[in-house]
């Protein structure tokens, strides 16, 4: 592990550039006495993995920020929680259907999928276990106004997959199944 450390040292920053950035992040750092009254501090952690080529060999490190979603509360910090998911039947079909039909099927990889999603309710964080901050000026903890959405928080799968949809369906013109809402 402690040989790894340099790709895990670089997927952190890579992480925390990204959701902290000026203009695209969904978070900002605060002092903790700016959490305004009545809001409850969530935990959140860093999550690691080494991406390996098909060799075995490793590729980068991984980061992802998540909230701590287990603390979250229903109708105070989110509304809804399901995502949607397509049926295995489903999926089999689409295959089978694909190759008897002579068609390539491609996949994609959205990058930090979850975060795309259109803002919903604030919550507010603390730093990851291990990455506590302080102000220099006044020696108070510095703690995270998430304002977007981040893995972990019950609302991110449900968001993520509305927004989709809409994209989907308004700005692509596919139509949704009725009986398969992962089915477009």
């Amino acid at each position: 592990a402690s040989e790894h450390v340099h790709h895990y040292i670089a997927a952190r920053k890579s992480e925390r550039d990204k959701l902290l950035h000026p203009t695209k992040g969904v978070m900002r750092p605060i002092p903790i006495s700016k959490i305004p009254s009545g809001q409850r501090l969530l935990p959140s952690s860093m999550r690691f993995v080494l991406k390996l080529n098909e060799n075995n060999d490793i590729i980068k490190g991984k980061a992802r920020w998540v909230a701590g979603g287990h603390r979250m509360r229903p109708g105070v910090d989110y509304d809804e929680s399901h995502a949607d998911c397509p049926h295995w039947t489903s999926v089999r079909l689409f295959f089978a259907n694909a190759a008897k039909l002579g068609r390539t099927v491609r996949t994609g990889d959205i990058e930090s999928a979850y975060t795309q999603g259109p803002p919903q309710r604030t919550i507010y964080l603390r730093a990851p276990s291990g990455q506590k901050e302080f102000d220099p000026s006044t020696n108070e903890e510095i703690v995270y106004e998430c304002f977007g959405n981040l893995y972990g928080k019950k609302d991110a799968g449900n968001v993520w997959g509305k927004h989709l949809s809409d994209w989907l369906t308004k700005d692509q013109g596919y139509t949704q199944s009725t009986s398969e809402p992962c089915l477009y």
